[in-house]
């Protein structure tokens, strides 16, 4: 064993420059990703494990009773050309099938007589194809409705994406998968990321970096997840501090996020979960977008203020603290009136003006964030941050009069 750890150790200059990102410049970069995932789910049965337990959650069904070989780039047959999985996991009951996205979107394509698919469409085809046992792309494969012939396997899809742009359910109609059944697994939240599943997998190799699994692994293991980390808005920021002007500096680095993009990630599950809106676009680490499919408001816009000094509304009540929500009318004209100089719900204090941009009504609401200085856990932030989206929602409502869908479930 003591032969064995001096030459691993020895092998450390030339691990020194990363490993994964020095090959990952060298590919495609989902494809890479991908390769390195399957390589610690194949060698590291914790990684495994976390993974499966994570993907449990989305299917709402155990899987990690099975025992699954890893494949990447895997060919099957579809009316609209090969399809090319970026990941599978093979059991002989039970195949799991994933898409991977960092960046570039599904893409359209073109099927023998014409039709149109995205290449999700196009892998349930391929899916269909593999349960009711065809071999070819050419003749019809029906959907398997009722299950897969006997021998064949289940095909469990899992869409998993970076920057979270929702699919639209009814596109896929009755091939989303249900517990026990078969095709794309629709999570609760609307969508897989890879940012979500970043705290299993890092304590999931918490044994390899602490040298459990010797010199070699322990190397592998932080250049993975340092490499990992180097990919935009893939993983939860980590580090947290009470001063607000930490979490949002002055100057972010082109492809970076903000710590206060832990925040964002809580709202967005909030506003998506309780008021069903839809997430439109993440800017980096600061704001959030959200259309709003029915009402008298087309989108909102979430941010936290930096500069106080920047509000030309008297805001010196509310404190350094603020957020930012901005309702914009789906109509030209609104009828939205003019909102009083303060606004209270409950301890929340706040303010607002209201505006017109591309000839549309725009609602500005400023909401101090109570007692931060005070929270002393990411518990207790995160609740404040909560807070003070729920009362600026709130204070909308009382201002225009109008309903937003789920707002009283806040």
């Amino acid at each position: 064993m003591d032969d064995r750890n001096t030459f691993l150790r020895s092998l450390r200059p030339i691990l020194v420059k990363n490993l994964f990102t020095w090959l990952g410049s060298s590919f495609g970069k989902e494809d890479f990703f991908t390769a390195s995932v399957a390589f610690f789910i194949e060698r590291n049965q914790a990684f495994r494990s976390a993974f499966l337990a994570w993907l449990q959650t989305a299917a709402k069904e155990p899987l990690d009773c099975h025992s699954f070989e890893v494949r990447i780039q895997v060919g099957y047959p579809s009316r609209f050309g090969v399809s090319i999985l970026d990941m599978c996991l093979i059991n002989p009951e039970i195949e799991l099938w994933f898409e991977h996205k960092l960046g570039s979107g599904l893409g359209q394509y073109q099927g023998v007589d014409g039709e149109q698919a995205n290449q999700l469409e196009k892998y349930l085809d391929a899916a269909s194809r593999v349960m009711n046992g065809r071999i070819d792309g050419q003749a019809d494969a029906d959907w398997p409705v009722g299950g897969p012939l006997d021998n064949q396997p289940r095909v469990l899809l899992f869409y998993i994406s970076r920057d979270g742009i929702p699919l639209v359910k009814e596109t896929y109609g009755s091939q989303i998968h249900t517990a026990g059944t078969h095709g794309l697994v629709w999570p609760d939240s609307g969508q897989l990321r890879w940012r979500d599943f970043w705290p299993s997998a890092q304590e999931a190799l918490s044994g390899a970096l602490k040298g459990e699994d010797g010199e070699f692994e322990l190397t592998l293991s932080q250049q993975f997840l340092d490499y990992w980390k180097s990919i935009p808005r893939m993983w939860i920021q980590e580090v947290f501090d009470n001063e607000w002007l930490s979490l949002l500096p002055a100057d972010i680095p082109s492809g970076a996020i903000v710590p206060f993009d832990i925040y964002l990630d809580q709202v967005e599950q909030l506003a998506v979960g309780r008021l069903d809106w839809r997430r439109r676009v993440n800017y980096q680490g600061h704001a959030l977008e959200f259309s709003v499919p029915t009402g008298s408001v087309d989108h909102v816009t979430f941010s936290a203020m930096r500069r106080v000094d920047d509000i030309d509304l008297p805001v010196t009540e509310l404190g350094q603290e603020l957020i930012r929500l901005i309702f914009r009318s789906r109509e030209e004209a609104s009828g939205w009136e003019r909102p009083p100089e303060s606004l209270d719900v409950g301890k929340w204090k706040g303010v607002a003006k209201l505006t017109r941009l591309n000839n549309r009504d725009a609602l500005y609401v400023y909401v101090g964030v109570e007692n931060w200085g005070s929270c002393e856990t990411q518990e207790q932030r995160t609740a404040a941050i909560i807070g003070a989206f729920s009362a600026g929602v709130k204070m909308f409502e009382a201002t225009t009069a109008a309903t937003l869908s789920g707002a009283d479930k806040l």
